[in-house]
């Protein structure tokens, strides 16, 4: 499918959804990231931790 055809779909109201995948323990980022604060949550750069940053990137 060419991108021109998924462009028309798109603007014809299709619903598109984006599905965020975030997991795993990131023991290699300890002590950064601990249980009770998942890498995830862990503001790296800036005031966004992982999660924030890639929904703005959305």
């Amino acid at each position: 499918m060419s991108n021109h055809k998924i462009g028309d779909k798109i603007a014809n109201n299709i619903n598109v959804y984006a599905i965020l995948l975030a997991g795993g323990t990131g023991t290699r980022l300890w002590p950064v990231s601990r249980e009770l604060y998942p890498k995830q949550l862990v503001k790296f750069i800036g005031n966004d931790s992982l999660v924030q940053s890639t929904i703005k990137r959305l």
